[in-house]
């Protein structure tokens, strides 16, 4: 499998990382096991069983947007769910284009991820579980689906290239996007990580300056976070590769 992916904030990043760590430190399956020098806290937009670490620039893909809306071709209850999808591609460029650009987090500006509004504000959440038997339970940080995230994803989906074998769990209809804590746990392992992830929040929140904001409730973490950067995955050759670079 191939994937875009988002790269976090390093103040979110540092945080999703002591909850893995907290998760190891209690002996259960955290995503901190996965030692490689790729891994890190991210959000998948596409996943692909191929995918090319490059975009096709925003003209290029509203140009075949539009191509494929005008396109003469069989009868009309065939190509019509493809026509729709095409101007709504189409329009959604145009959106994207006139919408102002979302103010950055302080230090971050907008470099190279500017056509695609990076960064942009992510809104980290409660915890949600996917998966079952019998490759076992993935625990994960539910992110909220913004317009301006939704924008995004369906950008880099219009504007990917090469893609085949495309993961129905990462489609704009489909997606649920999330950042992975832990995989492959079971039942009683889910509870105790939960567990562990509330006293976890319980001790961030007691060392909290007393000037800072009011602290979330347990297991949910501070929802200010940006993503920064998009890189390609290549579970190939267990390799990543930038495609938009952070600001620098």
């Amino acid at each position: 499998m191939m994937s875009l992916e988002l790269l976090l904030d390093a103040a979110t990043d540092a945080r999703i990382r002591a909850e893995w760590t907290a998760l190891v430190d209690a002996d259960l399956p955290s995503q901190a096991r996965h030692t490689g020098a790729s891994n890190a806290p991210h959000i998948t937009l596409l996943a692909a069983q191929s995918v090319s670490p490059t975009l096709r620039p925003a003209a290029a893909a509203r140009h075949a947007a539009a191509s494929a809306a005008a396109a003469p071709s069989a009868p009309a209850s065939a190509t019509a769910p493809a026509v729709a999808v095409a101007v709504a591609a189409v329009l959604l460029a145009d959106a994207t284009a006139a919408r102002p650009q979302t103010a950055p987090a302080p230090g971050l500006e907008q470099g190279h991820g500017r056509e695609l509004g990076l960064p942009i504000p992510v809104h980290l959440s409660g915890l949600i579980v996917f998966g079952g038997p019998p490759r076992g339970l993935v625990l994960a940080r539910l992110v909220a689906v913004t317009a301006d995230l939704a924008l995004l994803h369906t950008s880099v989906h219009r504007r990917a290239s090469g893609v085949e074998g495309l993961s129905e769990q990462t489609s704009p209809d489909h997606w649920t996007p999330h950042v992975t804590l832990a995989s492959r746990l079971t039942p009683a392992q889910l509870a105790s990580a939960i567990e562990v992830l509330a006293a976890h929040a319980e001790a961030s929140a007691a060392v909290t300056p007393p000037a800072a904001a009011p602290v979330a409730p347990p297991v949910t973490p501070p929802s200010v976070a940006f993503a920064i950067s998009l890189r390609h995955w290549n579970g190939d050759t267990k390799t990543v590769s930038t495609v938009i670079p952070p600001p620098s």
